[in-house]
Formats: structure tokens, sequence, C-alpha cells
């Protein structure tokens, strides 16, 4: 059976933070956590203690696993959309790290327009 979390988001609005947890669900979750896990394992032996904004870094790379699993396990449009602009946000944090080099800063910016083109198609969607 599948377990289900509903959270009272926005209550005037009747705008719920709903979660389900089935079969598939579990196999994205799976999926998505391993994949989290061996990035992160990597990056504990790629960086070096000294690195610089090493844990802003971290933050943005267990935000984005997180916003991820919360992606796979979104039970509604509103939630699904939420998550997919939050993964886009963090995904243009992480791929912007390295901000002093010219081709981070243009790849963010290119991988942001990609995703948040995504997104408004998905909206559009969505609204159809």
């Amino acid at each position: 059976d599948a377990v289900t979390w509903t959270w009272q988001w926005i209550p005037t609005y009747d705008v719920s933070l709903d979660l389900r947890l089935d079969a598939l669900a579990e196999l994205m979750v799976l999926m998505a956590a391993g994949v989290g896990a061996l990035v992160l394992v990597y990056c504990a032996s790629y960086f070096r203690d000294d690195t610089p904004q090493l844990g802003r870094f971290a933050g943005n790379l267990l935000a984005f696993a997180g916003a991820m699993l919360a992606l796979v396990l979104a039970d509604d449009l509103i939630t699904l959309y939420v998550f997919w602009e939050l993964t886009t946000v963090f995904s243009y944090l992480l791929i912007g790290h390295g901000s002093e080099h010219r081709h981070s800063r243009r790849s963010a910016l290119q991988a942001l327009t990609v995703t948040t083109l995504g997104g408004l198609a998905m909206l559009v969607g969505f609204l159809i």
C-alpha cells in the first residue's frame, strides 16, 4: 500500500504539501538517494578541507538532493512544480559554484535558462 503524508501549507487557499510513497516512488527514491550518496562520497574525496566555500557547496548539494527526493514523492501538481523549481535554483547554485571562472557562470546561466523554460512548459501543460 502507498504511504501518504499531507501538511496544510496555505490553508486559506486549500494548498497543501502532499507526498506519496508507492512502489514506483520508492524505486525513484532509491535511485535519487543512491546517486546522491555516490556524489557526496566522491565530493568528500575530491575536495580538500581548505577548499573555499565548501560548506556552502555541501549545503547546496544536500538541498538539491532533498528537492529531488521531494520531487519524486510529490503527490499533486503544485508540490511537483514547487520542487521542480527548487531543483532549478539549486542546480544553478551548484553549477555556478566556481563563480570566479567565466565558464562556470555561463554554464550556470545556461542550465538556469533551460530548466526554467522546461518549468514554464510544464506549468503551461498543467494549466491546459
